[in-house]
């Protein structure tokens, strides 16, 4: 089952590691888990820019 994980922008503490953590947990348990950036205009609201933006709190793909 895939299973989509919000990123956002504001106000978690070492999201990276929440992230990473869960998308242990998903794998698991047999998931297949994918994130979604989800922060509305920042990043220029563009995928590009919100991808920056996540990439800047040391979320990325792989």
């Amino acid at each position: 089952m895939r299973v989509a994980l919000t990123a956002g922008s504001r106000g978690i503490d070492r999201i990276d590691q929440v992230l990473a953590a869960t998308v242990t947990e998903v794998n698991r348990r047999g998931g297949q888990p994918f994130i979604v950036p989800a922060m509305g205009s920042h990043g220029g609201a563009t995928v590009e820019g919100q991808l920056e933006v996540l990439a800047h709190f040391g979320i990325t793909g792989g």
